[in-house]
Formats: structure tokens, C-alpha cells, sequence
């Protein structure tokens, strides 16, 4: 059970990382049901994602690691409720990727039993890419990054730093692969928004100055 007296460290980490994994799901969410806007955002990721929150639960479960375990589920319903909206919305979702890294996951999941113990814990760790990689490839190829949520990617960031802790005094590996590696995709993201923040800024900033010679 992630709960028990008198807290550990690694509970409290395992607390605040589950806390910010909660509210790391929301603000898309809200932005998404706000604007209805998917601008920028890249829906097969949270396909993904969707997908790998659920592989961590089982893992969680499979070894014990309650707060493994809270740190996912938490992040599932409104992972689903973002991809239910774009639909309403009649953005279509591409199902190919999440499939395929599931069957990767699968295929991990019987090499840690066969072969390598530790492929999972490295497969699991790495599968804050299949949310970050597109989402980051997205948003750097878009010209309009304005329906995505910038403070998703500052939770993120902070997620993965607590998570990633845990996970070195907890001793699961798994979580220490994805702290460096979701903490490496959120700031590749951020770099993306603030970019465009500067473009726009100096493009007011042009504006404003040509038009009094305008006039």
C-alpha cells in the first residue's frame, strides 16, 4: 500500500510525485475544453501516453511499488477525457504509434521474464518519449503552438524531478530512467513555446513602431 506510519522519505517523494502527476494532466484538459484548440498539441501522444500510463500501473502492481502505482492511475482519466474532447471535436487520433509501443511493451514485459530483467525497467523509463518525442516534434514543425497548455510541461518538468528522486531512494530504476528523460523533453518543449513568445512579442513590437510612419 503506498500509505503507511511513519512516512518515508521515498513516501513523501512518492506523495508530491502522485500529487503532480494529477496535476500535470489537468491543464491541457482545461485548456482543451476552454478553447476546444489543439493548435500545436499532439493528440497521438496522449494516445501514448494513455499507453504508458497503464503499463506502469501493471508494473507498479507486478512489483509492489504503491506509489508507482497512484503516480499513474491518477493520470488516466483525464488522458482520456483530453482525447475524448479532441474527438468530439473531429480531430482524428492516430491509433498506429500506440499500438506499436504497446507490442513494444509486451515484448519488454517477456524479455524481463525470458532474458533481461532490467529491459523492462528500461523500457518503462523511456516511455516519457513516446509522450515527449512527438509532442516536441509537433510543436517545433507548427507555426501556431497556442492550444498547448505551457504549464503541462512546467509540471513535467518538476514531476520528473520529484519522480526521479524517488526513484534513486527507493531503488527503481525505472524511475530514475524517466526523471532524466521526461526532465530532458519538457524543457525541449518550454524552449519551443518561449520561441514563439519571442517571435510574437517582436512581431507587436514591429507593428507598433511601423505604424506611426504609417500614419
Amino acid at each position: 500500500m503506498p500509505f503507511r506510519l511513519p512516512l518515508t522519505t521515498a513516501d513523501l517523494l512518492g506523495l508530491l510525485s502522485t500529487v503532480l502527476a494529477l496535476w500535470f494532466s489537468l491543464p491541457q484538459l482545461l485548456r482543451l475544453a476552454r478553447t476546444r484548440s489543439t493548435a500545436g498539441v499532439s493528440l497521438g501522444s496522449l494516445a501514448n501516453s494513455l499507453v504508458s500510463l497503464v503499463a506502469w500501473t501493471l508494473y507498479g502492481a507486478a512489483h509492489g511499488y504503491g506509489w508507482v502505482v497512484a503516480g499513474s492511475v491518477v493520470g488516466v482519466p483525464a488522458t482520456v477525457a483530453t482525447l475524448a474532447i479532441a474527438r468530439r471535436e473531429g480531430v482524428r487520433i492516430g491509433l498506429v504509434v500506440p499500438a506499436l509501443w504497446a507490442g513494444v511493451l509486451v515484448v519488454a514485459a517477456a524479455a524481463a521474464v525470458l532474458v533481461a530483467p532490467g529491459m523492462l525497467d528500461l523500457a518503462i523509463g523511456c516511455s516519457i518519449l513516446w509522450l515527449v518525442v512527438p509532442a516536441a516534434a509537433h510543436a517545433w514543425r507548427a507555426t501556431d503552438v497556442s492550444g498547448i497548455a505551457p504549464q503541462t510541461w512546467l509540471v513535467l518538468a518538476l514531476e520528473a524531478s520529484v519522480f526521479g528522486l524517488y526513484g534513486w531512494v527507493a531503488g527503481v530504476g525505472a524511475d530514475r530512467v524517466y526523471g532524466v528523460v521526461a526532465l530532458a523533453g519538457s524543457a525541449v518543449v518550454l524552449a519551443r513555446i518561449a520561441v514563439a513568445r519571442g517571435e510574437r512579442t517582436a512581431s507587436e513590437a514591429t507593428t507598433g513602431e511601423l505604424a506611426p510612419v504609417a500614419a
